[in-house]
């Protein structure tokens, strides 16, 4: 029995990180299924030297324990599906300024309790302020003098 043997992940990232953190998740029981663009999959698959059979180093370690399918997340066609339209797989939010922001729902939508977008992702730099004083107990002046010198 394995820490996280009743747990599902799809992974849609790609190159190092995303892989990186689902084969953690896979090495510890996660069932982990891996979603490629069709043609060349993950960049991964062709990164490093090759062995004698095509085969490249870095693609057999970042992709052990898990399934791999490959899904075309990028087509306009896909828009048009019944079933896309049907799980609601676009929505619109409204951004900071209050402007409609149509954007990807969570996504594949495979269980009977989905997750969902509850609003837009921050602002670049919007919660400096609060995390620099909440988490990082820096004081105000402190944080005044990073902002004149440029660094935040």
């Amino acid at each position: 029995m394995q820490p996280l043997d009743d747990i599902r992940v799809i992974e849609l990232g790609q190159l190092i990180a995303g892989p990186y953190c689902g084969r953690i998740l896979a090495d510890f029981g996660a069932e982990l299924v891996k979603i490629e663009p069709p043609g060349k999959g993950d960049a991964m698959r062709q990164w490093g030297q090759r062995d004698a059979d095509g085969n490249t180093l870095w693609w057999p370690i970042i992709a052990r324990n898990k399934c791999s399918m490959t899904l075309d997340l990028r087509t306009a066609e896909m828009l048009d599906d019944p079933h896309f339209q049907a799980r609601e797989t676009i929505i619109e939010r409204r951004d900071a300024s209050g402007q409609p922001l149509p954007m990807q729902n969570v996504f594949p939508r495979l269980s009977r309790t989905p997750g969902e977008v509850k609003h837009c992702g921050p602002r670049l730099g919007e919660h400096t302020q609060q995390i620099l004083e909440g988490w990082l107990d820096h004081p105000p002046a402190r944080i005044d003098g990073l902002r004149q010198r440029g660094i935040i």
